[in-house]
């Protein structure tokens, strides 16, 4: 798994760790949060087809 996809991943469970037990996020902080975790993972899945079509 790219390393962009797991950061992404890991981003949206701390996310969403942080807004249920401990305090809870602001709707402007966890729009943010979220956009970012979502563009991390869309990053991570272009670059994993672009390494996959230089190696064929």
């Amino acid at each position: 798994m790219n390393r962009l996809i797991m950061c992404g991943l890991a981003l949206y469970a701390i996310s969403i760790v942080i807004d249920r037990f401990i305090h809870a996020l602001p709707s402007w902080t966890a729009i943010l949060l979220f956009s970012g975790a979502t563009v991390l993972i869309l990053a991570g899945m272009l670059e994993s087809r672009k390494s996959q079509k230089l190696n064929q």
